[in-house]
């Protein structure tokens, strides 16, 4: 048996001319699934990079791997029989082969790039031919790249986006689309996510629970409008959100299992046992204007921050903040109506979500709607104990959580955090510096294609 050897961070990428079985002809389809995780098509051999950085492989078949400079053969016996009849014969027949594969940097090329480009091959664009649709497909392999890339399209071009990818990717897109000066046409092209990553929440806040539901969706064109947060930071450029806003135990089980990318969605089960064994509290402090509340004022003057619509009550955090120089909690407790404040002291669990799911397992808000014009903040205060927050985590999975935790519909909040160091700020998935937020949504802002029916 071969020993595994260390590769230290490196991607593994098959040579297309040795991924044929010298006995049966079979034709192997090695992709990336991430820079850790490896799938061999159509069976499930999983190739990982452990903690040490040596490769692993969790199938039986697989004896082990060879790696010697820029390629690794892998050795394994027969693969897992296509037919359930063939078992015996498999294991009667089982004998040692080889595959020889290339090592790619991780520089050279992203994970998510091969997988999302793999996925787009082989299922998206057959599906798009048959329905008559032709695309222009930018693939992307570094962060920031996607925001580039709509933000250098021709929006007069094109009839729709398509993200064959995760909510990062969209959330990118988004800062494309409403990040240049002529943010108003951008925001006209309709977004569909075909689900590619490990979250997926606009794909099943919309419906579209696969790649045939939403390439489905593209083509018949059912639209919905969708609302957009603005995010400001000081000092940090405007960021817009359409996911969610969370802090506390939601970012710790996401951010905080990024290196278990390679898992997919188990890794915010696993986090989410850790953070009920933790019990970590989060000094925070809010305040936030009510939806039905800001109807019912005159509205506000509106701070112009371009790019990106305006913002009705911005001025106000602005305002007091210039004038008497207050901060933190003191900032909050000198807002004028309608502002009002909401939190002050430890939670642990804290989520703005502007849409129902905030990935395929995780339905959050499950009355929220689309385009509602307002975010749902949910929250609690204190310490819950472990037997409640593991009530909490095993009802969100279905929607059933919602007497659980405080609820409050702000159209725009502003979050100040206390002195902690064990958590994050996270917007859309993504980790955004730890400082005080005002946030404030856009209602109808963008439009999503859901499923027809």
């Amino acid at each position: 048996m071969s020993k595994p050897m260390s590769v230290n961070q490196s991607l593994l990428q098959a040579r297309e001319a040795d991924s044929v079985d010298p006995d049966t002809g079979t034709k192997f389809a090695w992709h990336a699934l991430y820079s850790r995780a490896f799938f061999l098509s159509g069976q499930e051999v999983l190739v990982t990079l452990g903690p040490a950085g040596h490769l692993c492989l969790d199938q039986d078949d697989v004896v082990g791997v060879e790696v010697g400079g820029a390629e690794a053969t892998v050795h394994y016996g027969s693969l897992p029989p296509s037919q359930p009849g063939d078992a015996a014969r498999a294991r009667s027949t089982r004998r040692p082969r080889q595959l020889r594969l290339r090592l790619a940097d991780a520089e050279e090329a992203s994970g998510f790039a091969l997988a999302g480009r793999a996925l787009y091959e082989r299922q998206v664009a057959p599906l798009l031919r048959a329905a008559g649709v032709s695309a222009r497909v930018v693939a992307t392999a570094a962060a920031g790249e996607a925001t580039s890339a709509v933000r250098e399209l021709d929006p007069r071009s094109v009839e729709a986006i398509a993200v064959v990818g995760g909510d990062g990717t969209v959330h990118e897109v988004v800062q494309g689309l409403l990040g240049r000066p002529d943010w108003r046409e951008a925001a006209r092209l309709p977004l569909v996510q075909v689900p590619a990553g490990s979250g997926n929440g606009l794909a099943a806040s919309t419906g579209l629970w696969s790649v045939f539901t939403a390439v489905h969706a593209l083509v018949k064109g059912s639209l919905r409008p969708c609302d957009v947060a603005s995010v400001l930071q000081p000092g940090h450029a405007r960021r817009f959100s359409f996911l969610s806003l969370t802090y506390g135990m939601i970012p710790n089980l996401d951010v905080g299992t990024d290196h278990l990318r390679f898992l997919g969605s188990v890794r915010f089960v696993l986090g989410a046992v850790w953070q009920i064994l933790k019990q970590g509290t989060y000094e925070v402090h809010v305040a936030y204007v009510d939806v039905d509340k800001a109807a019912a004022e005159r509205a506000p003057d509106a701070l112009q921050r371009e790019p990106g619509p305006p913002l009705r009550f911005a001025a106000a955090v602005e305002e007091v903040a210039r004038r008497t120089g207050a901060q933190g909690p003191a900032l909050l407790a000198q807002l004028p109506a309608p502002w009002e404040r909401l939190i002050s002291g430890p939670i642990q669990f804290f989520a703005a979500c502007n849409i129902p799911w905030l990935d395929t397992n995780f339905h959050v808000a499950p009355l929220t709607k689309l385009n509602d014009g307002h975010l749902t903040l949910l929250f609690n205060v204190g310490k819950r104990g472990r037997i409640q927050s593991l009530r909490l985590m095993s009802a969100m999975d279905s929607g059933q959580h919602l007497d659980q935790l405080h609820c409050a519909k702000p159209i725009a909040f502003v979050l100040e955090l206390g002195k902690n160091n064990d958590t994050w700020v996270v917007i859309d998935g993504e980790e955004v510096p730890h400082a005080r937020a005002f946030v404030e949504v856009h209602p109808s802002l963008i439009s999503v294609f859901v499923a027809p029916h």
